[in-house]
């Protein structure tokens, strides 16, 4: 899930080039360093206070360089001001400050935005919407866009769709439902709206 040290990394790292993949290290490991977890040589240790080299391998650009290709290939379903600032970021690697300068919006707020899309993009249940879909009748699916990958609450959705709260709010219920039963969880009716659920 969000690594919030990673995205950090990420928005403060200006166009620094595509990492190996895990399991391609940049140089050879230094003595000691034994092969680590998801396949990154010495993944599971330390080579300094915050865990940032391993035999001459920068762990964070491995995780950050996996993470932003996740991020930019879920863009692709966000709205196009949003995919853009995604992109901006996790694509042609800017800064949040030099976004922000192109957007004329202070740092801070351009960074809590970006924060909220990145949590959405990396949610399971963005994931699990994204790959089902296609699947769905037509007004399911537009409805489970605007709610979930588009991150529209119930009202403005029924808005922009021409539907009443209550048809999005029943379909919400069925997709909420499905993504549950393939967790193993369940939901209930009144929780339908907030994505709680509870272990079967």
């Amino acid at each position: 899930m969000l690594s919030l040290e990673t995205v950090d990394f990420l928005e403060n790292t200006p166009n620094h080039p595509r990492d190996p993949a895990p399991g391609t290290p940049a140089r050879a490991p230094a003595r000691g360093a034994g092969g680590g977890e998801g396949g990154v040589p010495g993944g599971g240790q330390s080579g300094g206070p915050n865990g940032g080299q391993v035999g001459g391998l920068d762990l964070r650009r491995c995780r950050s360089a996996q993470l932003a290709d996740v991020l930019a290939a879920r863009a692709m379903f966000l709205e196009p001001d949003e995919r853009a600032l995604v992109l901006s970021i996790y694509r042609e690697r800017l800064t949040v400050k030099a976004a922000a300068g192109m957007l004329g919006q202070k740092p801070a707020t351009v960074r809590a935005r970006l924060r909220r899309l990145t949590r959405r993009l990396l949610s399971d249940e963005f994931a699990f919407v994204m790959r089902q879909r296609e699947r769905w009748p037509a007004r399911r699916r537009r409805i489970a866009t605007a709610v979930v990958l588009h991150g529209r609450t119930y009202r403005a959705a029924a808005r922009a769709l021409g539907l009443t709260y209550d048809a999005v709010r029943r379909e919400m219920l069925v997709v909420r439902t499905v993504h549950a039963s393939a967790r193993g969880e369940t939901v209930a009716p009144a929780q339908a709206g907030t994505g709680v659920t509870h272990a079967a």
